[in-house]
């Protein structure tokens, strides 16, 4: 399991990576182990591009959140991950056909 958790970038907040995890296990449930490793793949993609400044997101008006806050598809990935303007911290990784929670 270390060897799983040490795989992600260190710019998901504690709930991200849960967030993370219950989708894969979800996923491998539901579509099958291939699928999850190709999800996973995604995420991490998306997530390391984050935090090394090769993608951003985009502004979401309709989700209102406490602090600035841009989202970043996952696509082909129904999911959306939202992340801190300023520190790029990963707060929450949603099914965006779902939505988020309070504060993003």
């Amino acid at each position: 399991m270390s060897e799983l958790l040490s795989a992600f970038p260190k710019n998901l907040a504690p709930r991200a990576l849960q967030q993370i995890l219950v989708i894969l296990r979800h996923s491998a449930k539901e579509f099958g182990v291939s699928t999850a490793l190709e999800l996973r793949s995604r995420l991490l993609e998306r997530c390391r591009a984050l935090e090394s400044g090769t993608a951003q997101g985009h502004q979401r008006p309709d989700i209102r959140s406490r602090r600035p806050m841009l989202y970043l598809n996952t696509d082909p990935y129904p999911f959306l991950i939202a992340y801190d303007v300023k520190t790029k911290l990963i707060s929450a990784v949603v099914d965006g056909r779902m939505g988020f929670g309070r504060d993003g």
